[in-house]
């Protein structure tokens, strides 16, 4: 079995995952995954980011936001609704 010990930075969570930075922040900040300050950068663990992920591929497909196009006097305006 492959050591699991191994820490990256955010950005690389990022290219690993397909998650936006902002996502990944929020899962360090909750405690949901595994992480350490070394120095100025946030560091997340390879095996905790992993079973995070293994078990939000479990719970299947986020919903997608449908947008809807308004016009209100001369500005049209997009908004997101869930």
């Amino acid at each position: 079995m492959a050591n699991l010990n191994v820490w990256l930075t955010a950005l690389e969570a990022v290219r690993l995952t397909g998650y936006n930075i902002q996502y990944i922040r929020r899962l360090v900040r909750t405690k949901k995954v595994e992480s350490k300050k070394w120095g100025r950068e946030w560091m997340i663990s390879l095996a905790s980011l992993l079973a995070y992920k293994e078990g939000d591929e479990r719970r299947g497909p986020r919903r997608k936001r449908e947008s809807v196009t308004c016009t209100v006097g001369f500005v049209e305006k997009k908004t997101s609704f869930l």
